[in-house]
């Protein structure tokens, strides 16, 4: 082939002579082509995109405009090459073809962006320097984002020596100055003046990514990479977002004469991930298996069992985990109130109970799941830091566990080594699933739309079933209402659980053996799930996209349950004046409700499913009670008081109260009762529901202020 260029038009068109050889006949064909890539472009804004024909035809110079890759590469395949070799070199192209063939002058600072590049999702682990200067998509986690600053694109330069102006030169050094070669005409002359009203700016905001843990190998840490965003697509991203992103990888140096470089993205499209559930691809033999599977009758049990099958019994707390995988209905009311869809879950108890292993079994099966341990966790690891820019050393926010599981499912173990100044900040980001971050000049609000499912241990290790559960956790009775679902795991001796626990667990290494050596199976104990991972991953991606309402005959049993175990009446015992229920553990009832309708991939929750919720939530209570009775003040201190305490902090209520006169007033015999009186005095002060004074040699009480 012999290829001619000649030049029209700004370079518009390009003559191509190709020859061909006829089959059969020794002579040679040479046909003339014309390539306008100016006149294809002007073909895809009439054929492929009308509408941002329109936009531009309006006068004003539009922010941005978004090209889809897909119609590109129908329309005007050739200058496809340009877009993934040289953006820097479409761009323009594409300029040049508004002004030369619609006239319009006024796209200087208009942005040039992309959609639905069709690339495969490259790693950010895998990105090295073959990939320099190519067109790729990524998918990660926005790690942390800093402010958006103001970037000088082109600059006029004056000479020192003679006066002269320079035309407006493009700036690509890191120091503001004019590029290697310019010189005003004298070759002597070295000094130029920078003049700034000539300047053009463009608003540029670095982020860095970081790779989603999915995609990390066992052992190695996920590897992150700086990002540009210009434009209109500045702010348009948090910490915490999943998204894909497509752009050029380019170099950075840190300084002019650094050998090293590091890589750096050009970002020219943002897909926002919504919803991670919805990034799982169902093919039709997909959706049927899946359908087929939620109508067996025994699909809760099957769920059941294939969250950590290697694990003996636990059927509650499965059950349990296998709802939240679920999730019940987010929803956001027009009053700008959010009704959270997501449940939390705290498994509680004695040491070497499994308690861990089943945690990071379940978040092996959400498509989203990220995991900490409390002992080397704090209160920024959980949330969010700020920490200083790696360009111009300014604070920007960085990400947490529970902003970086947004719309997934955060995983924490040993929540008991947490102190109480880092479990504190989990109050918002459980009930309200939002963080308040006010640091270092820095004031926002992130998102944490994930469950919560966590282990922790109780103070002593171990249970002990004489004290309150309250009693014998470090975090506070406010963290624990939070939790939908608390189930309490002991120890006890028990022939004949102990006898099928040691049967499971060897039979279980007898096959891991077996597997591992290659031989025959016994049989699948432990060893196989029920559900396969990927198709439970799957279910739980198609479950999430159903929104199942409740019926009124479900809201009218619900009503009533909530009625009847609030107020127990006369058959209740010693704990008639006791708070069964509360509106917190209604709304998670729903919840758990719409999760059990979703497993059916049903569009209504029946009362069936409430039926189900119900029975999960008492079993729940139930475990954690001292004597299997139905009782929420067991997981709140504040109201696990003694009649003697209660009666001490009515009479405290209106202020300092001199402590012989408090004695008389709450002691049936104050003479009698003086050592009671004063155990009780000592265990409000623990709780630090109450001050103890003495002035001139008498003791006061007053409440703590």
């Amino acid at each position: 082939m012999v290829k001619t260029h000649q030049d029209v038009s700004h370079h518009c068109r390009e003559f191509v002579l190709e020859a061909k050889v006829n089959p059969g006949s020794d002579s040679m064909a040479v046909e003339l082509k014309v390539i306008d890539p100016l006149g294809d472009i002007l073909n895809y804004f009439k054929f492929a995109e009308p509408e941002l024909l329109k936009d531009c035809k309006t006068g004003v110079e539009p922010d941005s405009i978004t090209l889809d890759y897909l119609k590109l590469k129908e329309v005007l395949p050739e200058t496809l090459n340009n877009l993934e070799q040289n953006y820097t070199v479409f761009a323009e192209a594409f300029r040049e073809a508004l002004q030369t063939k619609l006239g319009i002058v006024n796209f200087p600072k208009t942005g040039i962006y992309l959609k639905n590049y069709s690339g495969p999702p490259i790693p950010i682990s895998k990105i090295r320097q073959e990939y320099i200067g190519r067109l790729i998509n990524i998918d990660c986690i926005i790690r942390k984002t800093s402010i958006t600053r103001q970037e000088i694109q082109t600059c006029k330069f004056i000479c020192r020596s003679c006066g002269k102006l320079s035309p407006s030169l493009r700036i690509k050094t890191i120091k503001l100055r004019p590029p290697s070669g310019y010189s005003c005409g004298d070759k002597s002359h070295k000094t130029y003046e920078p003049l700034m009203e000539s300047c053009e700016f463009a608003d540029v905001q670095y982020i860095t990514i970081q790779e989603p843990q999915e995609q990390v190998t066992g052992g190695k840490q996920p590897e992150s990479v700086l990002a540009t965003l210009t434009g209109s697509m500045t702010d348009t991203l948090m910490a915490g977002n999943r998204c894909r992103v497509t752009g050029y990888v380019r170099v950075k140096q840190n300084a002019e004469d650094d050998k090293e470089v590091r890589l750096i993205i050009e970002v020219i499209g943002i897909t926002k991930d919504i919803d991670d559930y919805e990034d799982f691809i169902l093919s039709p033999d997909d959706e049927r298996q899946i359908r087929e599977l939620s109508r067996n009758p025994d699909v809760f049990e099957l769920l059941s069992q294939s969250i950590a099958p290697t694990i003996y019994g636990y059927e509650g707390p499965k059950l349990a985990m296998v709802l939240q995988l679920f999730g019940g209905t987010s929803i956001n009311l027009p009053d700008g109130t959010h009704i959270r869809g997501n449940s939390h879950i705290l498994l509680c108890g004695d040491p070497a109970l499994a308690k861990s292993q089943l945690i990071r079994n379940v978040g092996k099966l959400c498509p989203r799941g990220i995991y900490t341990s409390g002992k080397s966790t704090s209160a920024a690891g959980l949330t969010a830091a700020a920490v200083k820019d790696d360009i111009d050393g300014k604070w920007v926010v960085e990400a947490g566990a529970l902003v970086l599981a947004d719309g997934g499912m955060c995983i924490v173990d040993e929540l008991d080594k947490m102190s109480e100044e880092d479990t504190s900040s989990l109050h918002e980001a459980m009930e309200s699933q939002t963080i308040s971050f006010n640091k270092a000049g820095i004031s926002t609000t992130l998102y944490t739309r994930c469950s919560l499912l966590a282990a922790a241990n109780p103070k002593a290790s171990r249970f002990i079933d004489e004290m309150e559960l309250s009693s014998q956790l470090t975090f506070p009775s406010s963290l624990l209402t939070r939790f939908d679902l608390i189930f309490l795991m002991v120890d006890k001796p028990n022939a004949i659980v102990d006898r099928a626990v040691a049967k499971h667990m060897l039979s279980v290494r007898r096959n891991a053996e077996l597997y591992d050596a290659g031989m025959a199976l016994d049989d699948d104990t432990g060893i196989k799930r029920p559900v396969n991972a990927d198709v439970f991953r799957k279910y739980v991606s198609l479950s999430h996209r159903i929104k199942p309402i409740l019926t009124k005959e479900t809201l009218k049993y619900l009503e009533g349950q909530y009625a009847t175990i609030r107020n127990p009446g006369v058959d209740a015992g010693p704990h008639k004046d006791t708070r069964a229920i509360t509106p917190r553990q209604l709304d998670a009832l729903i919840r758990l409700s719409e999760a059990s309708a979703r497993v059916r991939l049903s569009d209504v929750v029946t009362i069936d499913d409430a039926k189900r919720a119900v029975d999960i939530w008492k079993e729940s209570m139930k475990s954690i009670s001292l004597d299997g009775s139905i009782n929420v003040s067991v997981i709140d201190c504040d109201s696990n008081l003694s009649e003697m305490q209660r009666k001490i902090i009515r009479e405290t209520k209106n202020g300092k109260v001199d402590g012989k006169t408090l004695r008389e007033a709450v002691c049936a015999d104050p003479v009698m009762d003086i050592e009671l009186f004063n155990d009780n005095l000592i265990a409000l002060q623990d709780k630090h529901l109450i001050e103890v004074t003495r002035e001139n040699g008498r003791m006061y009480v007053q409440q703590t202020r």
